[in-house]
C-alpha cells in the first residue's frame, strides 16, 4: 500500500496536480499510521521537485521535530534554505549534520556566513577573530574562508593583520585568488609590494602575482613599474581585471585613446550576467 500511494502522489506531482498530491499522503497517512516518516520526507522530496521550497521548509521543520538527527530530514532542511536563501538558518543547521561531503560544504558555507556578518559590526575585526578562533582548524586553509576572514579584518581598519594572514596562507597554498587579494587589501602598500616582488622569484611568470604588482605600482605612482608588471601580466593571460588595470594605467600616463581602447576590451571579454541575478 505505502509504494501505491507514493507512486500515486508522484505521478500527480509529475502533472502539477499538487492538490491532489496532497491528498494522496493525506490519505496513505490515514492508512498507514506508522509510515508517517516516509510519507512526509516524500512530500518535502515532491514539494522540492516542484520548485514548493518555503513548503517544503515547512514539512521538514515540523518533521523535525519527530526526528531531529534524520540525516534526509536535515539535508532536506539545509537544501530548503540555501534555496530560499536563508543563510542564517543554514548556518545553524550545519554543525548537526551527519557527517560526510555535504556536511564539509556546509560547515564552510557556515563559517562564511558568520564572518561577513561580522563585517557589518562596530567591532567587525574582534568578531571576526572571535570567530576564526572558534573554527574547526581543518577549515582554516579553505580558500573562501580565508578570504571571508581577511575582508572581516579589513573592513574595520586591521589591514595588518589581514596581510598577515593572507601572507601566511600563500606561504602553505599558493591560490591566484589569494594573491589578487593581497594586491587589494589596502595598508601599507610599500611592505606588500616589497613582499610581492620577492615572490616573483619563484612564480616569475604567474599572471595573478603580475597583476598584483602592476596595481601597487599604481597605488606608489610608480607608471614605468607598472606598466611593465600588467603587460607581462597581460601578456601572460588576457582577463577583463588586467585590461581594465592596463586602462587606468593609460589614464595616469595621459593616453586617454588607449585607455579607451582598454577598458571596452575588458567590458567586451567579460562573461554575459543572466537577468535573473542580482
Amino acid at each position: 500500500p505505502l509504494a501505491n500511494y507514493v507512486g500515486a502522489a508522484r505521478a500527480a506531482n509529475r502533472l502539477g496536480s499538487f492538490q491532489e498530491r496532497d491528498e494522496i499522503l493525506a490519505r496513505a497517512a490515514k492508512a498507514l499510521p506508522d509510515a508517517t516518516l516516509a510519507l512526509e520526507l516524500t512530500r518535502a522530496e515532491l514539494q522540492q521537485a516542484a520548485g514548493q521550497w518555503r513548503q517544503s521548509a515547512h514539512t521538514l521543520t515540523a518533521l523535525r521535530q519527530q526526528a531531529p538527527r534524520h540525516p534526509a530530514v536535515l539535508n532536506g532542511l539545509l537544501a530548503a534554505h540555501r534555496a530560499l536563501d536563508h543563510a542564517e538558518a543554514a548556518a545553524e543547521l550545519a554543525p548537526e549534520l551527519p557527517p560526510g561531503e555535504t556536511l564539509d560544504e556546509a560547515h564552510v558555507a557556515a563559517w562564511r556566513t558568520r564572518l561577513q556578518k561580522s563585517q557589518g559590526s562596530a567591532e567587525a575585526a574582534t568578531h571576526a577573530r572571535n570567530t576564526w578562533r572558534a573554527m574547526p582548524k581543518k577549515l582554516r586553509d579553505t580558500e573562501a574562508l580565508i578570504h571571508a576572514y581577511v575582508d572581516a579584518l579589513a573592513a574595520n581598519g586591521a589591514e595588518a593583520e589581514a596581510e598577515t594572514v593572507l601572507r601566511r596562507a600563500l606561504k602553505k597554498h599558493w591560490r591566484p585568488s589569494w594573491v589578487l587579494r593581497y594586491g587589494t587589501i589596502g595598508g601599507d602598500v610599500t611592505k606588500r609590494r616589497a613582499t610581492a616582488t620577492d615572490w616573483l622569484r619563484n612564480h616569475a611568470n604567474d599572471a595573478p602575482l603580475l597583476l598584483s604588482l602592476g596595481r601597487l605600482a599604481l597605488a606608489e605612482d610608480d607608471l614605468p613599474a607598472a606598466r611593465k608588471h600588467l603587460l607581462a601580466s597581460l601578456e601572460a593571460e588576457t582577463t577583463p581585471a588586467t585590461l581594465a588595470e592596463v586602462g587606468r594605467l593609460c589614464i595616469a600616463e595621459g593616453d586617454h585613446a588607449a585607455a579607451t581602447g582598454y577598458l571596452e576590451r575588458a567590458l567586451e571579454s567579460k562573461p554575459a550576467v543572466a537577468t535573473n541575478s542580482a
